[in-house]
């Protein structure tokens, strides 16, 4: 009986940690969720800090002119630390396509183990109010642990290109490089 009774606790205690990473996947996909970006709702902070994940702004996180108006974005590699990406700048949420002379920006590495990670998900159109999106701060050493089960985790800047609707693009992005 007790062997039954740990097991259902052990289910539900995995139920609700599934649960709650559902809901932050959710959230950030229904344009970017998170204090950061000025929403309120649930507090899923201590989830992720177990993942060393937390919302960050960062005024001046992509190189160009800030527009003070409502911009149209689409993010290339989505939430995933380990994969760097390009955000790129579009025509609007209407048009998909990429805008003409738009601006593109790629994740940071603030510091050798900290990556600021632009999100939602991959190929997600999204709106950045007033041009500022809603990135997040993640500890490389403690995502790897976490994530990963690596031992430790770093930063490291590199080069992204591709293509989208047909029109190249390039940026200088950063991802998490976790050791095993």
């Amino acid at each position: 009986m007790k062997m039954i009774r740990w097991m259902l606790g052990s289910f539900v205690v995995a139920g609700l940690a599934l649960a709650a990473f559902a809901w932050f996947d959710a959230s950030l996909a229904q344009g970017h969720g998170g204090a950061a970006a000025g929403h309120k709702g649930a507090d899923h902070s201590s989830c992720l800090a177990g993942a060393g994940i937390s919302p960050c702004r960062k005024e001046k996180f992509f190189p160009g002119v800030h527009k003070k108006r409502d911009t149209y974005w689409m993010d290339t590699d989505g939430e995933h630390p380990d994969r760097a990406g390009c955000h790129i700048e579009l025509v609007s949420d209407k048009s998909h396509a990429p805008l003409p002379g738009g601006r593109t920006f790629g994740e940071v590495c603030e510091t050798p183990t900290i990556l600021i990670e632009s999100n939602p998900g991959a190929f997600v159109i999204h709106t950045h109010t007033q041009d500022y999106g809603a990135p997040y701060r993640v500890d490389c050493n403690k995502w790897c642990q976490f994530a990963k089960r690596g031992k430790s985790g770093a930063c490291k800047a590199t080069d992204v290109s591709g293509s989208h609707k047909g029109v190249r693009f390039a940026c200088k992005s950063a991802h998490c490089v976790c050791s095993n």
